[in-house]
C-alpha cells in the first residue's frame, strides 16, 4: 500500500495560492478543473519544496480535513482533473479498482494495450472452434498466434466477455 505525504494545515496554507491560481471552479456542483501541470494519467500535480502532491488530495484536505496517510481519494466523477471536494471520497485502492469494473472503466479486448487479436477474430476464432475439432495449433497458425492464446480464448480466460453461442466451448471449458 502507498504510503502518502501527511498534509498539514499549516501545508495547505503555504499552498493555497497555488490551489486556487489554478483550479477553475463553475460552481459548487461542477468538476473543479485542475489547470496546472498534471501526470500522464491527467491527475494535477502541486511541486513544492517539500515534494509532489496531488492537487486533487490537496483540495480534499483542505476542506474536509482528517485525511489519513494510508487512504486514497477516489473520484466520484471519473474525472481525474477534477479538485471538487464534493466529488472526492477517501478510500483503498480495492475500492477504487471496485469503482473502476462497476463504471466499465477496464479495458477490455482490442483496447488492452499489445492485444494481438480483435474483436472480430474472437469471434471468428470461437465460431470455427468446432471446424478444427478442437485442435489449438491449427487456429494459432491461422491467426499467427500460439495455440496457448487460442486456449485462453476458447476457455473464456482471455476475451471472456464476448460471447459466441457456440455449445463446443462449452465442453472446452470443461474439460
Amino acid at each position: 500500500m502507498k504510503n502518502y505525504k501527511v498534509i498539514t494545515d499549516d501545508f495547505i496554507t503555504k499552498y493555497v495560492e497555488i490551489l486556487d491560481r489554478y483550479i477553475v471552479r463553475p460552481d459548487f456542483t461542477s468538476c473543479w478543473i485542475w489547470f496546472g501541470q498534471r501526470d500522464k494519467y491527467g491527475y494535477g500535480i502541486v511541486n513544492t519544496t517539500e515534494g509532489h502532491f496531488f492537487a486533487h488530495r490537496l483540495m480534499y484536505q483542505r476542506i474536509k480535513k482528517n485525511l489519513d496517510a494510508d487512504s486514497i481519494i477516489r473520484h466520484n466523477c471519473d474525472n481525474s482533473s477534477c479538485c471538487n471536494p464534493e466529488h472526492l471520497v477517501p478510500g483503498t485502492q480495492a475500492d477504487n479498482m471496485q469503482d473502476k469494473i462497476q463504471r466499465g472503466r477496464t479495458a477490455k479486448g482490442s483496447r488492452i494495450k499489445g492485444a494481438v487479436l480483435n474483436e472480430e477474430q474472437v469471434r471468428e476464432i470461437k465460431e470455427q472452434f468446432k471446424l478444427y475439432r478442437g485442435v489449438y495449433s491449427e487456429l494459432g497458425r491461422k491467426y499467427s498466434v500460439d495455440s496457448e492464446t487460442i486456449r485462453y480464448v476458447i476457455t473464456g480466460r482471455n476475451w471472456g466477455h464476448l460471447k459466441v453461442d457456440n455449445p463446443e466451448l462449452l465442453k472446452a471449458k470443461r474439460s
